[in-house]
């Protein structure tokens, strides 16, 4: 913050550490800054080992006295409250959840100015997100070279899952007008999920004509255009859904679109994704879905066919599945079972798969006679069963492989 010249800023945050409020909360570390706001990790001094929790407080520019008067001090706390009501009543589990909303005396402005320097400071108390930002961890994952097959699930679980919030938001009745993966937040453990972050940016269905917090970035073309030109953006279901679309693609290959331009649909179906969800994305993208529930429709649709199209698996492929029973083959290209985290809260990463040991009979253990056959007077090869110790996959290819023999 110093070296943005925002030192005097940084002293008026800092003052309130050690403030208490609610006769048991107290400020602590500084945890994060936003353009209206600052989060403070909050102790509970009646519950020390309790769930961890943060307190966001409004912004005031006390380094900037020019620009603070009465007046944006009450817009920027009447803003906080809204945030603090929308929390409470959206309901959705997605979000942080509420812990509840306090006063306490600011001593970073002098109240002997009176007014609304002499009056009590909201404070939103809510549950602490573990994990980083989502954009922050596309950056660091998209250049770390991960495997493939990896990435590719890992992603699709992510978009799926951006989706379902935005989309259960739109059941309840409100929009998340400022989605973007700065908004939302990955929880590695103990499962991989996320959650949206700024209760701030939701708006309720019959407040969708008012102003709304936006980054010019994920906006649809044209509502960018009308943006820049002094036109007023009306939040509603298709600007949300070119809003995640935008989001997805950002998800998709990692970098972010541009302000006003169509998304590359080239690096799009390059990139990572499985080739339905990159459908998907473009659709959004393009304003080809009006919703994002249709656009989770279509996913549903998607995975249903491809889940229950029968496996057809010839001999060589049973054969070579068999063979490389520690290895086990990645899916084709496009076969897409997103059924297992489809219409689900937490989605959680499978383990991998683990590595068969093919146990060395032990000479204290009974020995498995042999079985011989003969055809046409002919003596057939003789094959040992196959040990308990192997994999499934391996003593059903032997089975086969034995009988084959066998009926020669």
């Amino acid at each position: 913050m110093i070296g943005r010249g925002e030192a005097g800023l940084a002293e008026s945050l800092c003052a309130l550490k050690g403030v208490t409020f609610g006769r048991r909360f107290v400020f602590r570390s500084l945890y994060a800054i936003g353009g209206e706001g600052a989060v403070y990790d909050v102790e509970d001094l009646q519950d020390p080992g309790g769930a961890p929790l943060v307190g966001k407080v409004a912004l005031h520019p006390v380094h900037r006295p020019f620009e603070l008067t009465a007046e944006s001090i009450r817009v920027r706390r009447i803003a906080l409250r809204r945030e603090s009501v929308m929390l409470a009543t959206c309901g959705s589990v997605w979000m942080p959840e509420d812990v509840g909303h306090f006063q306490f005396e600011n001593p970073a402005l002098d109240p002997r100015r009176g007014g609304a320097y002499a009056e009590a400071e909201p404070v939103l108390l809510m549950e602490k997100l573990p994990g980083i930002d989502l954009d922050r961890w596309l950056a660091r994952v998209h250049k770390r070279g991960l495997p493939a097959a990896i990435l590719k699930r890992t992603l699709d679980r992510y978009s799926v899952a951006l989706l379902q919030s935005v989309a259960d938001l739109a059941d309840r009745g409100f929009h998340y007008a400022d989605l973007r993966p700065g908004n939302v937040r990955v929880i590695p453990q103990p499962v991989r999920r996320i959650r949206l972050l700024d209760a701030g940016s939701i708006v309720r269905d019959e407040e969708r004509s008012q102003l709304f917090p936006h980054v010019p970035a994920y906006l649809p073309c044209d509502e960018f255009k009308r943006a820049s030109q002094g036109g007023r953006i009306e939040v509603s279901e298709p600007v949300t859904a070119v809003m995640a679309g935008r989001s997805l693609y950002e998800i998709a290959t990692g970098e972010p679109p541009f302000p006003g331009e169509v998304i590359d649909s080239v690096r799009l179906a390059a990139s990572p994704v499985s080739k339905p969800v990159a459908e998907v994305i473009l659709a959004l993208a393009e304003g080809e879905v009006g919703s994002v529930r249709a656009a989770l429709e279509q996913l549903t649709r998607r995975a249903v066919r491809r889940v229950a199209r029968p496996e057809h698996r010839t001999k060589e492929r049973m054969l070579k599945a068999a063979q490389s029973a520690v290895a086990p083959p990645a899916a084709a290209e496009g076969d897409w079972q997103p059924a297992d985290f489809l219409n689900q809260g937490d989605v959680a990463l499978p383990p991998a798969p683990p590595v068969p040991a093919l146990a060395e009979p032990s000479a204290s253990a009974p020995s498995t006679p042999a079985v011989s056959s003969a055809v046409g007077g002919v003596a057939a090869p003789r094959f040992v069963a196959t040990p308990s110790a192997w994999p499934a996959r391996v003593r059903s290819w032997w089975v086969r492989l034995r009988a084959r023999f066998l009926r020669r």
